[in-house]
Formats: C-alpha cells, sequence, structure tokens
C-alpha cells in the first residue's frame, strides 16, 4: 500500500504506485488531467505526492519514448509555417513541464547524441538547462560553478529600462537606470531574449591591482569624473496616494504632497 497526497494533504492509498503515477502521467499528456498537475515517485518513504498549486519553478522538457524524442522533424515543419503552435505540442502530449519533484524521476538527455533507451525527456535547447538568468553570463564554461551562481544573482539585480511606461504604471517600487547598456561580451540568450530592448547594467573598465602596499577584498575606487557623467545614476519611482474629504458645514481638506521622488546618485 503507498499513500498519496495531494499538495501535502492525505487522500488515499493505491497498491500498485509506479502504474498510478503512469496513468497520472498519461491523462496529463492526453489533455485528459491539467497540465499543471506534477507527480513524484518518493521510493524511500514509499508516498506518491501530487502537486497542483501555484508558485512551483516548472519547465518544458521533450518528452522521450524508447530512446526517440516525440518532437520529429514534421512537428518543427508545422510550428515553423505556423500550422500548429507550442500550445498544441503541450495537449499533444510531445512536450511536458516538470517541477523539481517530478524531475527526480526523470532522466534528461543534455542533447540528442546522448539519449538511451532509459531516458525520459531531452532539452529542448543545450542552452536552458542553466536557467535564463545564469544564461546570461558569459563565458560560464571557464568558471567554477560558485562564480556563475553569483553572475545570476547579479543579473537577477541589475537594473535597467524594465518597462517603456513606467512613469504611467503604478508600481511600489520602481528603479530606472538613466544610461543602460547592452554587454560588450553577449550569448546567444542575449540574442533570443532581445535584451537590447530592455537593457540592465552598464559597461565598465576596471583595473584590479593593490592599493597603498595593502589588498582591500570588495574594495572599490570610482572616477569622480565618470560619476559626474552619469556612471551608475538611476532614479527611484515609489506612488504616492492622497485622498480629499469635504465636511458638513463646507470644511474641505487641504491637500500638499511634497516632491515625494527620491534620486539616488553615486556621490
Amino acid at each position: 500500500m503507498t499513500e498519496i497526497y495531494l499538495n501535502g494533504r492525505y487522500i488515499g492509498t493505491v497498491d500498485e504506485a509506479q502504474s498510478f503515477v503512469d496513468d497520472v502521467k498519461d491523462m496529463r499528456r492526453k489533455a485528459a488531467l491539467a497540465d499543471d498537475v506534477n507527480v513524484y515517485h518518493d521510493l524511500e518513504a514509499n508516498e506518491v505526492l501530487l502537486f497542483s498549486d501555484e508558485g512551483r519553478a516548472r519547465r518544458p522538457l521533450i518528452i522521450v519514448k524508447g530512446g526517440k524524442p516525440l518532437l520529429t522533424e514534421k512537428y518543427l515543419q508545422q510550428l515553423r509555417e505556423s500550422e500548429i503552435t507550442w500550445f498544441d505540442l503541450l495537449r499533444q502530449g510531445v512536450i511536458e513541464y516538470l517541477d523539481a519533484a517530478e524531475e527526480e524521476n526523470a532522466l534528461v538527455a543534455y542533447s540528442g547524441e546522448f539519449l538511451t533507451p532509459e531516458h525520459t525527456h531531452l532539452e529542448i535547447s543545450p542552452e536552458v538547462i542553466s536557467g535564463l538568468a545564469t544564461a546570461l553570463v558569459p563565458f560560464a564554461n571557464y568558471c567554477p560553478s560558485s562564480r556563475i551562481i553569483i553572475g545570476s544573482k547579479n543579473q537577477k539585480q541589475a537594473l535597467g529600462f524594465y518597462a517603456s511606461n513606467y512613469h504611467l504604471r503604478m508600481d511600489m517600487d520602481a528603479n530606472i537606470l538613466h544610461y543602460p547598456q547592452f554587454p560588450i561580451v553577449k550569448t546567444k540568450i542575449h540574442e533570443v531574449t532581445d535584451y537590447e530592448e530592455h537593457p540592465s547594467g552598464q559597461n565598465l573598465i576596471v583595473a584590479i591591482m593593490c592599493y597603498d602596499g595593502y589588498n582591500m577584498e570588495d574594495g572599490v575606487i570610482l572616477n569622480r569624473a565618470s560619476v559626474e557623467r552619469g556612471l551608475a545614476r538611476s532614479t527611484y519611482f515609489r506612488p504616492v496616494g492622497a485622498e480629499e474629504l469635504r465636511y458638513s458645514g463646507g470644511l474641505m481638506d487641504e491637500i500638499c504632497i511634497p516632491d515625494k521622488d527620491s534620486r539616488s546618485e553615486a556621490e
């Protein structure tokens, strides 16, 4: 007997756990079950975990059967001619989204040349195995994993021009870099995602050297002329609301909103 849990809640048991898991995957691939349902068979705990809640990180993969991917040249030609869409591949059971839990039961091939009968999925492209932010890090194949993670975090925190209508939006926190630039050294993902349309960050010329005979970690000296010309200058926007009330007897509030926008400039 194997216990079944749906989003962490116990819902029952099954006798044949693997058969149940296979049926869930088959129903999902035939569109008889929602495509956002994922299943994970925990062999050690003898449990089957079903997930359909929001907020899970999921990524698309090509389904593999018998060592061959279901995404054939016929589907690719239909995509190029706009006869089918991405969602058609999803509904026809060619592509499916896996979360971190279900991926534990999957064997994903990096590219087609590594496929074996034991593989269950194939990466859509070798570049996407690292994720969007990490794929923007140049020369990642020359860096240790810890440095690639740091580069990925820097990409997520970089300021830029995130939307052209930022002055009309009601975002609670918005930072706009005055002079964003696209990187001099780019990866393939920069071109695929049209990074130049919404760049972030700036190209800086740095000199790595000891200062005054001593080495200081994470210390930086900025060129004053560069700062005065707009280096790393940004504007922070935060919406402010005010309400004017009218009282009996003709009294009315007086609204006075001072300059609320704050500018963060490197000094």
